[in-house]
């Protein structure tokens, strides 16, 4: 009638009308929108929906690339992986690092791994009238590790310490599908070094002790043209055997080498409670040569004898001199030969069956845990993590390395399986594009980027940002006018 003409009426059974509060799914889901205003309001509840759901699958996606660390253009991408030394079997061995998931399964479920084989030191070896002085020598007992991660996304340099041929190999690997690394030919980078231990810093140089008690560094460039070009590098002295520093501290016999870019630190294998067991100095490289100073080892006649750049005094250049970051007891005197830097802790292990750690600014020496056999080199995976392999339990083991305040832990964790394992070095950690500059290069993290393009895309609260995505809305359907 003309009465009812023109109204809503109200549904049969449940007696609701249409601008009534919406019914909800037992889910929790809007299961019907209604709106008795018209149109507007619809348009703008479904592009409020809408953009809600655009953002939460950014923020989905940018948190699942952080936590798989899998990165794009042109960062790191694909798993992580651990590689082994084993003096034993003259040979390096691979794995995959343990998932965020295998990480939190039960004790009884954590079964340890095989290392898959990645060099075969003596059947790479040429053999034959046809192999050279830059032939494939293979390995004999290779031991110290570092692995420098350059410009591209699936291959690296890993550079490779043998003790007994006293020679430095350099090696490509690429990174293929299924998790499968592959090297590429042997280079030998420096001859007649016995390095006691080795490390890369972020741009590539490549750090090492070497037995007399010195420290050196082979620049970037040098080594790119030792590889590329059949240059013969040239090594500076960074630390001669007779540095020293305030207080006593003096370098005997360093060993274990470890870099963050800032600082060296060396463990002293001889050091005691008035040198020092772990060292701390400053990285300066050595000074590029002038116009001037080429023109005159040019003019030099080729016979004479020309020494190694030696790196500025430090006290030419304002920066204190070396250090003891550790407060030696009895106990922890001459122990550290093998070091890593696990953010600002410092771990090392020497002769004893002990772990033991420093804070970088220094501090009381704090022994970790006593349960390996023979524990050798030990590597941080950035995270949270700290492995160290165990030449006496032809294992490596992984306990945490993040601690605010050092203290003993009792728990090791036995993950891989490796027949005498020495050092050990990490590919696929580093989360940072390298950019290739005349002198220094630097490195972006992608976190921040990623962090502004979240923050531009989705600026909510964090409840509604955890939030799945809502399907999409049903626009309501125009009022159609009642008539008897």
């Amino acid at each position: 009638s003309s009465a009812t003409r023109g109204t809503i009426r109200a549904h049969p059974k449940s007696g609701r009308t249409p601008n009534a509060a919406p019914r909800r799914h037992p889910c929790g889901q809007l299961r019907r929108l209604r709106f008795a205003s018209g149109s507007g309001a619809a348009m703008a509840a479904a592009a409020g929906l809408r953009r809600l759901r655009a953002q939460s699958l950014v923020l989905w996606a940018a948190l699942l690339s952080l936590l798989q660390g899998r990165c794009v253009q042109g960062l790191r991408t694909g798993s992580r992986f651990i590689l082994i030394s084993s003096p034993s079997t003259s040979s390096i061995y691979y794995a995959v690092l343990p998932s965020i998931y295998e990480q939190t399964l039960p004790r009884e479920d954590r079964v340890p791994v095989s290392a898959s084989l990645l060099i075969n030191g003596s059947a790479s070896k040429c053999f034959g009238v046809f192999c050279d002085e830059d032939s494939d020598v293979g390995l004999q007992e290779p031991a110290g590790l570092a692995v420098f991660e350059g410009v591209h996304s699936r291959s690296a340099r890993l550079y490779v310490a043998d003790t007994k041929a006293q020679n430095i190999y350099a090696y490509d690997i690429v990174r293929l599908a299924w998790d499968t690394l592959v090297v590429g030919s042997q280079t030998k980078v420096l001859k007649g070094v016995n390095a006691l231990g080795i490390a890369v810093d972020s741009v590539g140089n490549l750090l090492y002790t070497q037995e007399g008690g010195q420290v050196s560094v082979v620049t970037v460039e040098q080594l790119d043209a030792c590889i590329y070009e059949a240059k013969e590098p040239k090594p500076a002295v960074l630390l001669g055997p007779d540095a020293k520093g305030a207080g006593g501290a003096a370098l005997k016999a360093p060993a274990g080498i470890a870099t963050d870019n800032f600082f060296l630190y060396l463990a002293n294998s001889e050091g005691d409670a008035s040198t020092g067991t772990v060292m701390k100095a400053p990285e300066l490289l050595p000074k590029e040569k002038t116009a001037s100073e080429e023109e005159v080892v040019t003019d030099a006649s080729a016979d004479a004898a020309t020494p190694a750049p030696v790196a500025a005094p430090l006290a030419a250049v304002g920066v204190p001199a070396i250090q003891a970051i550790a407060a030696n007891t009895d106990v922890s005197e001459a122990v550290a030969i093998n070091l890593c830097l696990a953010r600002d802790n410092v771990f090392f292990t020497g002769d004893t069956k002990a772990l033991f750690a420093v804070k970088s600014r220094g501090g009381t020496i704090a022994q970790v845990t006593n349960s390996f056999k023979e524990p050798k080199g030990c590597v941080y995976d950035e995270e949270s993590t700290l492995f160290v392999a165990d030449q006496g339990d032809d294992a490596v083991f992984s306990l945490p390395a993040n601690f605010v305040n050092l203290r003993a832990y009792n728990y090791t964790r036995k993950v891989y399986q490796v027949p005498g394992p020495s050092g050990v070095a990490l590919l696929g950690t580093r989360s940072g594009l390298v950019i290739r500059s005349s002198s220094r290069s630097s490195v972006s993290s992608p976190l921040p980027a990623l962090a502004a393009a979240a923050a531009a895309a989705a600026p909510l609260p964090l409840p509604l940002l955890l939030l799945p995505p809502l399907p999409p809305p049903r626009l309501p359907t125009p009022a159609r006018p009642v008539s008897n």
